[in-house]
């Protein structure tokens, strides 16, 4: 009777652990998939913040200072942006779910890149044939615009 009981108690032990395991998986699914809605929401507001100041002002090509917009709240400090031959980038670097963050806010827009070998490739992996701008890097998710 007591090795019954003692087995049930351990079985009892192994499935509160297994649920808590599966509990805590869950947890930290939930919490990747918001930090990464959170940066693609930044790099969104912030392509759509730079085109609202392009309608009345002039941006030259070249690293564009994000502070410059007045955005509250400030955009992710990782997002990086900059005008390269009349289009705007806006990137940071791959982090899990960002790609299909950025695709679900977008409305799965072909503006949502990855560079891979040094190259810009659409997600179907068409290469975009565009030169890098500085700071770009191998594992960036970039928004063009």
């Amino acid at each position: 009777m007591g090795y019954a009981i003692a087995a049930l108690a351990l079985i009892l032990l192994l499935i509160v652990g297994n649920v808590q395991t599966r509990e805590a998986s869950r947890f930290e699914q939930q919490e990747t998939l918001l930090n990464a809605n959170r940066l693609a929401s930044d790099m969104l507001r912030l392509a759509s913040a730079v085109n609202d100041w392009r309608y009345t002002r002039q941006l030259a090509d070249g690293p564009i200072a994000v502070g410059q917009f007045g955005m509250v709240p400030v955009p992710d400090s990782h997002i990086q942006a900059a005008i390269q031959g009349g289009r705007l980038w806006v990137w940071s670097a791959d982090r899990p779910s960002l790609v299909y963050s950025l695709n679900n806010q977008s409305a799965g827009s072909a503006l949502v890149c990855m560079v891979s070998g040094g190259r810009l490739k659409m997600s179907d992996g068409t290469d975009m044939n565009l030169s890098l701008p500085a700071g770009v890097a191998e594992g960036n998710v970039v928004y063009l615009n």
